[in-house]
């Protein structure tokens, strides 16, 4: 024979202990939850660009290289200004200097950005899309570049 269910009776003060905790919790974990977000973002963003055998590599904080294979590659140029107005963050980080992701703008259309420095980017037409990096001299960067693809 089963036994009828009796209602279960909480002490108010316990109730009001864990309404007390809640709040104090969630102000607690704000902060935690910025810095992860603060030190992810940082650690997948961009903080070089160099040439390699194969083709540019851009180098990210604490996550692995992007390859971008000289084969790939069909140009690369200097942006101009005009160039790098209305950007809007579409799946990017903006964080200072440092801004990376997927981008777009009225005239570029849709474009990944890898920049960790204000100054003169490049555009490199790719086989899957555009790529704006920062390197740290564009135009020496620029000049080996177009070396290495009208090879």
């Amino acid at each position: 024979m089963e036994r009828p269910l009796r209602p279960v009776s909480i002490p108010l003060a316990s109730i009001r202990s864990v309404h007390v905790l809640g709040p104090g919790a969630l102000r607690g974990s704000v902060p935690l939850v910025l810095a992860a977000t603060f030190g992810l973002s940082w650690a997948c963003g961009p903080r070089s660009a160099e040439l390699t055998e194969e083709g540019v590599r851009i180098e990210r904080n604490a996550a692995g290289p992007v390859d971008l294979p000289f084969s790939g590659i069909r140009s690369a140029r200097p942006l101009g200004r005009a160039e790098t107005r209305g950007w809007r963050r579409t799946a990017g980080v903006g964080l200072g200097r440092l801004a990376y992701g997927r981008f777009r703008s009225d005239a570029l259309g849709p474009f990944r950005l890898y920049a960790w420095r204000r100054g003169p980017l490049l555009l490199l037409e790719t086989e899957e899309g555009k790529v704006v990096p920062s390197p740290d001299d564009p135009d020496r960067f620029l000049e080996e570049l177009r070396a290495r693809l009208a090879r």
